[in-house]
């Protein structure tokens, strides 16, 4: 069975504990009954993985802070839920690792328009004795034009048909085609996962809450059990009293991902 490896934060990234067998449970994987969108969020994790393994620090932590709340939720459920918050964090931390593969996935949409812009000009021109050339530009070499007019042409022709638009569908395929591109500013997709679980959580428990600050704390102390950063520290603080690691939280920050105060999708 496939078995997820707990990981912890430190310096922006997380890696894998280095943990003795006396340090650790192994937990199975439970998502039974859980509502539709929180699967939806933990569909994949609960795909690839069968056994969890949790620091007994940390699952005792957990312990401590669901015997605070009558919460519908085993902590079989929530270990899940937690570690697939921080498989998909630890996923969007590497993301941002790879700064040229960043750029072509933010700059896919806009590129796109201003390709469906040239097509939309080709195909409902009057004249197409009005396209004037297309250049290529190779990487360290000069670029080349092409000023053939049936050359140009069959180019814009192989395009339209190679995506499958046609003057008659042509708004239908680039409403499509620009749908189905990256609509997640991918340097911010860290701050992306937290905001789906924050609020994802929090409209499914708030009702069992009788202060809104109660919920927040509760919210931003799962996400430092489970090594997922609310702040912009480098580490995250636990400490064995539950007490403790609850005022750590700072839950006016951590509101900001309830409202959704940050730009995370691309126009």
């Amino acid at each position: 069975m496939n078995q997820y490896d707990w990981k912890n934060y430190t310096n922006n990234r997380l890696e894998l504990a280095n943990l003795s067998s006396n340090q650790f449970s192994v937990v199975e994987v439970s998502y039974e009954n859980l509502p539709d969108e929180l699967m939806k969020l933990i569909k994949p994790f609960c795909l690839k993985y069968q056994t969890i393994q949790i620091p007994n620090f940390n699952k005792n932590l957990l312990t401590k802070l669901l015997q605070l709340y009558s919460l519908d939720f085993t902590i079989e459920q929530f270990i899940t839920i937690g570690c697939s918050l921080q498989n998909q964090f630890d996923f969007a931390l590497d993301i941002n690792g790879d700064e040229p593969l960043l750029n072509d996935f933010d700059l896919e949409k806009t590129d796109y328009k201003s390709l469906f812009d040239i097509l939309e000009r080709f195909l409902f021109a009057e004249n197409h004795k009005n396209l004037h050339s297309i250049l290529f530009k190779f990487n360290q070499t000069e670029t080349t034009k092409i000023s053939n007019f049936f050359i140009v042409r069959d180019v814009l022709e192989a395009i339209c048909i190679g995506y499958g638009i046609t003057k008659d569908n042509f708004q239908e395929r680039k409403a499509e085609v620009l749908e189905n591109t990256n609509q997640v500013i991918l340097s911010k997709l860290s701050e992306k996962v937290k905001v789906d679980y924050a609020q994802n959580l929090y409209y499914q428990i708030e009702p069992k809450f009788s202060k809104d600050a109660d919920v927040l704390r509760f919210l931003g102390t799962f996400f430092h059990i489970f090594q997922v950063p609310t702040n912009k520290r480098f580490s995250i603080d636990l400490f064995e009293e539950i007490s403790q690691t609850i005022k750590e939280v700072d839950i006016k920050n951590f509101l900001h991902y309830i409202n959704g105060r940050f730009k995370l999708i691309h126009d």
